[in-house]
């Protein structure tokens, strides 16, 4: 596979790249590991189909090209949990619907532009609803959270993978 591949909108975004990977390992009972790996199956088929609908993807982007961060564990996933796919320093998340991200904050300023669905950004002193085109800049240290729409989700593009960065995941 070449970058010639990918939609324009990849493009875009200096998103192509040849090849992906992903690493996955499940820990615990072996009846709650199954589950886990159904659970996690189903969600990185919700978000190739959404991704392929906003046109992010190709066909050849198969749903184990993501990565599964579940910051409160594989249980807790669907409801706080995102897939994100990290290449040539952008890195392109997606939140299935209704998902969220819990208040967190990082060491560097951090940029999304919102490519497919919407979400609402909360910060201590506000709440925007961004959707498809909008871009954010969040300052570095600022506590924020991520709500994803209910119908659509939201997949956005942040230029994260090219920083080193720490996230704080706080405890409210």
């Amino acid at each position: 596979m070449d970058g010639d591949t990918f939609p324009d909108t990849l493009r875009m975004y200096g998103f192509v790249v040849p090849s992906f990977s992903h690493e996955t390992s499940v820990r615990g009972r072996r009846r709650r590991a199954s589950r886990s790996c159904q659970d996690m199956s189903e969600a990185r088929h919700m978000a190739t189909s959404l991704l392929k609908s906003a046109g992010l993807v190709d066909d050849h982007v198969r749903a184990t090209d993501m990565t599964i961060i579940a910051p409160d564990g594989e249980a807790q996933f669907m409801s706080n949990g995102f897939l994100q796919i990290v290449t040539e320093g952008r890195r392109c998340v997606c939140l299935l619907p209704g998902q969220r991200l819990r208040e967190h904050y990082h060491d560097v300023d951090e940029l999304f532009h919102i490519t497919g669905g919407s979400v609402d950004v909360a910060t201590p002193d506000d709440t925007n609803t961004l959707s498809v085109g909008d871009d954010i800049n969040i300052p570095r240290e600022t506590i924020h959270s991520l709500y994803a729409s209910e119908k659509d989700g939201c997949q956005f593009f942040s230029d994260e993978g090219q920083k080193n960065r720490i996230t704080v995941w706080t405890d409210r």
